[in-house]
């Protein structure tokens, strides 16, 4: 019977990455398919006009009404796979040949455990639309809601764990140590600076685009539809903050792809991006129904943000290939592209700092399980060597002639 101490003993060790590094890349991927399913339904109805918001109810209500008794049972299976998942991790139940390879397919497993819930976001996302004129559905959202977010703990749960022994542990952050190094040498000759200025500035710039496309839409329409300032103000603002989300979104696309284009980091380009052209849609859409002219003038910055976003590719694609560029110029991705290496420098310092913590960690428990080597014996023979007796000396052949003399004359006399 296996005791508590040999499975314990036969138990793979557990690391544990950062929950903000784990929980970043699923919540923006799970806000960018609500933007797309809220984009999409906008379009349906034609836009968030007065009489198309009423529609875009009514189309939520439908959907909603329609999904929300199949939504228990969606909930139910991906809680099932996510379990399943976390089972399959934690209990070290993949088994290959190699402990690294193991860490991939444990890797593959953890973006399952995401498309399983990013799944479920369009049908929580309609719900929660129809839930706002439908009284019966409230109270499904009072169960479904908590669930769905208690999934989305899970999948960030699934993807904090680095499973996996001590010495490939230990590997894979002597690595993870290295190649930060690297990248911080890459990114040390490229100036960096913060995001929040880079944000200002390239917000600005695109507001600026979009007012001065809205002018020439006005004059083209001879001025027949000119809104009052406090209208205009108001979709500019609404505008001016869809653009600086959408430019936050670039400096992390271009921090992730400037260090390394891995499969996970183009993934989580890929998922930043589409969070982008979301929010931009849903801005467009806002805007516009405040104020047509600010609508179109926020498409017409869209190209300069399509411009942008190809110059931040091709920059970041540069310093991969150790070319050295110059972005000074806005047009050039000047405060985008420098935000993105600070972004990408801190990124990677942080790295390193937590791949030589894990690294001493790990050498230290490695140490403490190695048994200390025994001192050796003193060199003696296996068995004491016991002293031979003191050996007889025989007595020479004269003195025994002499004693057969006495015994014979001893004998006689008796």
């Amino acid at each position: 019977m296996t005791t508590t101490q040999e499975r314990r003993a036969g138990a793979r060790p557990i690391a544990r990455r950062s929950w903000l590094g784990a929980a970043r890349p699923v919540v923006a991927l799970t806000a960018a398919v609500a933007a797309g399913t809220l984009f999409v339904l906008t379009r349906l109805v034609g836009g968030l006009s007065e009489g198309a918001i009423d529609d875009l109810q009514r189309l939520a209500t439908e959907l909603g009404t329609s999904a929300s008794p199949h939504l228990a049972t969606a909930l139910g299976v991906v809680a099932t796979v996510l379990f399943g998942i976390l089972i399959a991790i934690i209990g070290s139940q993949v088994v290959l040949g190699d402990a690294e390879a193991e860490t991939s397919v444990k890797t593959a497993l953890g973006l399952i455990a995401t498309l399983s819930l990013l799944a479920l976001a369009p049908a929580m996302t309609v719900a929660m639309i129809a839930a706002v004129g439908s009284p019966e559905l409230r109270g499904a959202l009072l169960v479904s809601v908590p669930v769905f977010v208690a999934l989305g703990a899970l999948v960030v749960v699934i993807h904090t764990i680095e499973p996996g022994d001590d010495p490939t542990l230990l590997r894979i952050a002597e690595r993870e140590r290295r190649q930060a190094g690297e990248r911080l040498d890459r990114l040390a000759r490229l100036p960096g600076t913060g995001t929040g200025q880079a944000v200002a500035v390239t917000s600005a710039v695109l507001a600026v685009i979009t007012l001065l496309v809205a002018a020439i839409a006005q004059v083209v329409d001879g001025g027949r539809a000119v809104p009052d300032p406090s209208t205009a103000v108001r979709a500019l603002v609404i505008a001016v903050v869809f653009l600086a989300a959408v430019v936050s979104v670039l400096i992390a696309v271009d921090a992730e792809l400037k260090v390394e284009a891995s499969p996970v980091r183009t993934a989580n380009a890929a998922g930043y991006l589409l969070a982008a052209a979301g929010l931009y849609g849903l801005g467009i859409t806002t805007a516009g129904a405040v104020s047509g002219p600010v609508g179109l003038g926020m498409a017409g910055a869209g190209l300069a943000l399509v411009l942008l976003t190809l110059r931040v590719l091709q920059e970041a694609r540069a310093v991969r290939d150790g070319r050295v560029t110059a972005a000074d110029a806005w047009w050039n991705g000047g405060p985008v592209v420098r935000a993105g290496t600070g972004t990408a420098r801190r990124a990677a310092q942080r790295t390193a700092d937590a791949a030589q913590g894990r690294a001493e960690q790990l050498r230290l428990r490695l140490a403490e399980r190695t048994p200390a080597p025994e001192a050796e014996a003193p060199a003696t023979a296996p068995h004491a060597a016991v002293p031979d007796a003191p050996e007889v000396a025989e007595p020479a052949p004269g003195l025994r002639r002499r004693l057969r003399r006495a015994i014979a004359a001893l004998v006689d006399e008796g």
